[in-house]
């Protein structure tokens, strides 16, 4: 049969391979899991068109040309795999079966969440988990959890550890996290406090308080709230960072950004005038409603120049801040008319006939000087007449004129005044006005005096008055000569004085404000004794001592006028700051019993804007009654003796609530041997604060197990405790009851050396588990498994776990041994083309291949290198070939060692030249003759050169008779008798050596001649046809295939003919 020996590879995953040989006696069968997928495969005689026929347990699977099988096993049990190999002609090979044993589960095991401990507390005995599916019968969880190393505060993964499931199932884990709390005194307690803003206002600085106080320098970071900037709360998150042995407990609070309210408010103008020329007065305002807190920022403004005119006065940079909208209602800037007296001076002039001109008319005026570049235009004039006597100066077209402007900014007053034309006889008087005359304003005028020098005569005596600038405002008004006059008789020369107007005295008495705190101020009043006279009026204000805090501030005059005519005489008051009241609420606590109180905080509302808690002189102090070693329970928070000198402070008191302490009560594993009573039940508190050392109420402690209990895992169920000041809860402990497990030991020698390509079998792996000589039932795990190609190599490890049967008294054990895998013997073979003769023994290695790799190294295994040379280098046929330096190359060419390369024969082909053969006479029938033949090489190249002579000696045979001739010649006797129609002969000559530099040719070669002519060419070369020819009347030489190597043969025939 052609399958008699197939052999099985079981590739799994990762295309690791085992192979069992079907020909050997197989105690265990093959086993795998449920959804493992293998590949298998049968090494057999290869046939083209052979079809491979697998089935399971009778029912095919796959029919193909393909020798191998992918199988994926989704039910578990015991199967039988076979195979049958059908050629092409029909032709079946045996059934190879085999047995597969599938069976084993995914075993999930989660390891339980919220396991902790305090640091520097031992961990607790085992880490607990919990698993799933159920084991199948038989099979127990064994080995333990455990955990990622470190003893520092944080979390660290629970790993698997040794936990295994059996041989047959496999385990898929799902971890947790270990947390390793900080002791109590490491807790920082962080509460953020309550904060807030106006919407469109900056975020104020995010406070918060820290107990112990003492933990804040060891805090980094900062708090910031939810991102947003519409009215409502948002939360304020931690971003502090303490360090690793310590943890942070932060209470969040809510950030709250109000909305802005907007109050309106009407800002009126007041409407104001000033003179031409003047600065422009403060431009007033009032609010209404009265009594809003508005602070106003800026100035208003107007519109227009400085000429005499009506002007708007507008809002300017008036400001209220985003609290307050303002609508504003204008009122009108008046500048008015500048007065101006403008007084004539009195002139005079003596009579004569023709009568002389006039003097120059004069004027002054006041008050002086104009505004700016105002200048006057225009001129006096007087009445007509040149008789003796008064003649009145008017104004005419006087005026003044401003730059750029038609219309004029002053109103004129004019005082007139006389031109006296006089007798030249007349007698000359002094007429001064008496200085210091003057009157209060408001008042009416006395009597101008004066005096005289001379003396009037007697009998004569003055009528009319003296006069004065026209004016009632406080200043100096000239005091003219007015009506005053002594007759035609005197001239009067006038010497003017001033008289003085002097301001009306006034009592201004300030009015007594008050205002409170953080208010604006109150408009400051006043009153004036006696009244101003009727159309005057006051301009300017009161001001006040500058500051805002509460306190008494002096109300002075700032700018407050009657104006020129009066004298203010100003009696000042007091304004009267009064502190607020702040509403301090007290925020409410919450704390876990055993912790130190947390900051007691509070707030205020109340504060005027821009002030703070910072700005109080002395914040309230906070105080309970509760401290550290307060029970649960709920402890009043009040405050006191806050003082500021703007503030008096309204407290409501807080709470301060103590929340019970967390408390782990855990029952501490225990283990028994099986036959012994349950050990005393015990417990551990994780959590005590406040120096406790117990519950008021023990917990109560109960299990299921007893002496008679079978070895297993027991839980112990705690419960019961009863305290008011923790929030208990337990964690139940394990008692564990074990019998006394024993070590087997595994007898297992060092294997022989194999040769790569066996597959590792029970030959092999042949590990026997014993205990005090007995052989112990169990199931042996070895790694790498049955039917695996192990690669060439020294030393390589071999590992065997036996899991026994009882493994209730005894335990797994493992061995290894070392074994060695000694390359694999394989053949190359080489094959070497023909050449064309060149001289050397090089030759060229055209095809490698190599005979005897397995089909799993297919493709991964080369011969590579190598040098071929022929034994000479002379031309032949089937030329034996040598070759060196040959190797195996390839990621798997360490599984084999070339044993031998096999080399084809090769041909070196003579290279092709010509040669001429000469005579020199004819040859003539029935006529003895000496015939002289010469050989010449001519196209030998590379060996030799064209035309060359290169024969050193040739040797001719006729009828075996050898005649030589020197330097390629030779005379040879032709005897040809009379009547001899069919006269044959034998002429045979070898070319024994052909010389030039080198050797042009040897071995098995062929001269072929044609004399036709008296010189002919003739070439070198293996095989040739056999050629004849004709000479003269019937004479013939003929040439014949080579008798024997080196030899040509020329067969003479005379024809009569």
């Amino acid at each position: 049969m052609f399958l008699n020996r197939i052999q099985w590879i079981l590739l799994m995953t990762g295309w690791l391979s085992t192979a069992l040989n079907a020909s050997a006696q197989v105690s265990e069968p093959d086993y795998t899991n449920l959804g493992t997928s293998r590949i298998y495969w049968v090494d057999s005689t290869t046939y083209p068109g052979s079809i491979y026929t697998w089935r399971i347990d009778d029912a095919m699977v796959q029919c193909s040309t393909k020798c191998a099988l992918v199988h994926t096993w989704k039910s578990s049990g015991e199967f039988t795999l076979s195979v049958q190999q059908t050629r092409a002609d029909g032709c079946r090979g045996e059934i190879i079966t085999k047995k597969v044993h599938v069976d084993g589960q995914v075993i999930t095991i989660a390891a339980n969440p919220d396991q902790s401990k305090i640091v520097g507390e031992e961990d607790p005995p085992e880490f607990t988990y919990t698993f799933w599916p159920a084991l199948p019968p038989g099979d127990s969880l064994r080995g333990r959890l455990e955990r990622v190393a470190g003893e520092e505060v944080g979390s660290y993964p629970i790993l698997l550890g040794s936990l295994t499931a059996g041989p047959e199932n496999s385990i898929r884990y799902i971890s947790a996290d270990f947390r390793i709390w900080p002791k109590s005194e490491n807790y920082i307690y962080v509460t953020a406090l309550q904060n807030s803003k106006t919407e469109g206002d900056p975020d104020p600085p995010l406070e918060f308080i820290v107990s112990p106080a003492s933990s804040r320098p060891i805090l980094s970071g900062h708090l910031e709230r939810d991102p947003g900037e519409t009215p409502g709360t948002y939360w304020i998150n931690s971003r502090l960072v303490c360090p690793k042995d310590y943890v942070i407990d932060y209470t969040g609070c809510w950030f709250t950004i109000n909305p802005r309210i907007i109050t309106d408010i009407t800002v009126y103008a007041d409407p104001q005038t000033k003179e031409y020329g003047n600065e422009d007065p403060n431009l007033t305002y009032r609010i209404e409603p009265e009594g809003t807190n508005a602070r106003l920022t800026g100035n208003l403004g107007r519109n227009g120049d400085e000429n005499v005119g009506v002007y708007s006065i507008h809002q300017g940079d008036l400001d209220a801040g985003r609290d307050f909208r303002i609508t504003f209602v204008p009122a009108t800037f008046e500048i008015l008319p500048r007065n101006l007296t403008v007084t004539a001076d009195p002139q005079r002039k003596p009579f004569t006939t023709p009568p002389t001109p006039d003097p120059p008319l004069t004027f002054t005026f006041s008050p002086a000087p104009l505004v700016g570049d105002d200048c006057f235009t225009g001129h006096l004039w007087r009445k007509a007449g040149e008789n003796p006597g008064s003649y009145l100066i008017m104004m005419d077209s006087l005026t003044v004129r401003t730059p750029y402007r038609e219309t004029s900014n002053y109103k004129l007053e004019y005082v007139s005044n006389y031109l006296e034309i006089y007798y030249a006889e007349t007698h000359e008087i002094t007429v001064t006005a008496l200085s210091g005359q003057s009157k209060e304003y408001g008042q009416a005028d006395p009597i101008l005096q004066f005096t005289v020098e001379p003396p009037l005569d007697e009998g004569d005596a003055f009528t009319g008055s003296l006069s004065r600038v026209t004016g009632q405002n406080v200043g100096l008004y000239q005091i003219t000569a007015g009506t005053l006059s002594a007759g035609p008789k005197y001239c009067i020369n006038f010497v003017p004085a001033d008289f003085i107007i002097t301001p009306k005295p006034i009592s201004v008495f300030a009015d007594e404000q008050w205002k409170s705190y953080g208010m604006p101020d109150p408009l400051l009043t006043w009153s004036a004794d006696p009244e101003l006279f009727i159309g005057d009026s006051f301009t300017g204000s009161l001001d006040r001592e500058e500051g805002e805090d509460a306190g008494k501030y002096r109300i002075v005059n700032k700018d407050l006028s009657a104006g020129d005519n009066y004298q203010i005489q100003y009696d000042d008051n007091i304004l009267h700051i009064t502190p607020i009241t702040l509403q301090v609420f007290i925020e409410n606590q919450t704390r876990v019993y055993g912790a130190a109180n947390p900051p007691l905080t509070f707030s205020i509302e109340g504060f005027i804007d821009g002030d703070s808690l910072p700005d109080i002189d002395t914040p309230p102090d906070i105080l309970t009654s509760a401290t550290n070693r307060s029970s649960v329970g709920n402890y009043s928070i009040v405050a006191c003796c806050g003082e500021d000198n703007n503030y008096l402070f309204n407290y409501h008191p807080g709470n301060l609530s103590i929340t019970p302490a967390n408390l782990l009560i855990a029952a501490n594993d225990q283990r028994c041997e099986w036959g012994n009573p349950p050990p005393g039940l015990t417990y551990s508190y994780f959590g005590l604060v406040n120096g406790d050392t117990a519950t008021r109420v023990p917990p109560l402690l109960t299990t299921t197990a007893t002496e008679e209990s079978e070895a297993g895992i027991y839980p112990i169920k705690i419960c019961c405790a009863e305290d008011s000041n923790y929030q208990i809860r337990y964690q139940e402990g394990a008692l564990q009851v074990t019998v006394v497990q024993f070590d087997p030991e595994i007898i297992w020698s060092t294997p022989s050396d194999i040769i790569y390509g066996t597959l590792t079998s029970d030959y092999l792996l042949n590990a026997t588990a014993v205990f005090q000589e007995d052989t112990l039932a169990g199931h042996y795990q070895y790694d790498p498994p049955v039917g695996t190609l192990l690669q060439a190599g020294a030393g390589q490890q071999l590992t065997v776990t036996f899991i026994p049967e009882d493994q209730s008294r005894f335990r797994a054990a493992h061995k290894s041994v070392e074994i060695n895998v000694i390359p694999l013997d394989i053949k190359g073979l080489c094959r070497i083309s023909d050449k064309t003769y060149d001289g050397t023994v090089a030759a060229t290695i055209v095809e490698r291949s190599i005979i005897g790799v397995l089909p799993v190294d297919a493709g991964e295994v080369y011969l590579m290198g190598g040098e071929a040379l022929f034994s000479d280098p002379d031309a032949a046929a089937h030329k034996q070939i040598s070759i060196t330096g040959i190797h195996l190359e390839g990621s798997r060419a360490g599984n084999y060692q070339l044993a031998g390369v096999e080399v084809t024969n090769a041909t070196i082909w003579p290279v092709e030249a010509e040669a001429a053969l000469s005579v020199d006479k004819d040859i003539y029938y029935h006529k003895n003759e000496i015939v002289t033949l010469t050989a010449t090489i001519k196209n030998g190249a590379p060996l030799v050169a064209d035309g060359q002579q290169a024969a050193k000696s040739v040797t001719f045979r006729i009828d075996d008779q050898v005649m030589t001739g020197a330097s390629g010649q030779t005379e040879l006797p032709l005897w040809i008798e009379p009547g001899s129609r069919n006269l044959q002969s034998q002429l045979s000559f070898t070319v024994d050596q052909i010389m030039s530099t080198g050797n042009f040719f040897s071995g098995d070669k062929q001269v072929i001649a044609n004399f036709n002519q008296a010189s002919q060419n003739f070439r070198i070369a293996p095989q040739e046809v056999v050629t004849k020819f004709s000479y003269h009347q019937g004479f013939e030489f003929m040439v014949y295939p080579n008798p024997s190597p080196g030899e040509v043969t020329f067969q003479i025939t005379m024809d009569r003919g």
